[in-house]
């Protein structure tokens, strides 16, 4: 009577566990680019929600036609262990396009570039009456539009989308 397996069982078995690996891995990595996708999009969709909900708060009591609010995407250059930054900060403390003294802040996941209006740093500037305005922050000229763009290192894309 033969105990145990032989080895050429035991090939077999390392063989379909080895296909099943190789099969899993580009699935899994897709996966994971599409959920730092949407995950980027839920970001710029907050973002967006909070900047004109501050620029109609008008905390800094600016004129009608001034900016009052930013929306700002900085560092949308990605690396697998760094991803940019979304926030929003109010008229009476922007300093520049940055995020120093932001009232809202997200970071996009790691592995994930973004462009806003075509930039990987860039902001978009909203007057009090919740309308894009154009406006300058240091050397960067704000946008016109709020359209952005999504994509992963895993090759998974979104946009571009318009933010509403």
């Amino acid at each position: 009577m033969q105990r145990g397996f032989t080895l050429v069982e035991m090939m077999i078995v390392v063989l379909i566990v080895a296909l099943f690996l190789l099969l899993g891995v580009p699935l899994t990595a897709r996966w994971v680019g599409s959920a730092n996708v949407n995950s980027a999009t839920v970001s710029f969709t907050q973002g967006a929600a909070m900047v004109r909900s501050r620029a109609l708060r008008n905390t800094g009591g600016v004129a009608l036609s001034a900016p009052s609010a930013y929306l700002i995407l900085i560092n949308g250059n990605a690396t697998a262990t760094a991803g940019g930054t979304v926030c929003v900060q109010d008229a009476t403390t922007v300093g520049g396009l940055n995020c120093d003294n932001a009232v809202w802040m997200a970071r996009l996941p790691n592995g994930t570039s973004a462009t806003f209006n075509g930039a990987n740093a860039q902001c978009l500037a909203l007057t009090p009456g919740g309308l894009i305005t154009s406006a300058t922050l240091g050397s960067t000229t704000c946008g016109a539009t709020g359209v952005y763009a999504i994509s992963t290192i895993q090759g998974v894309s979104g946009g571009p989308s318009a933010l509403n």
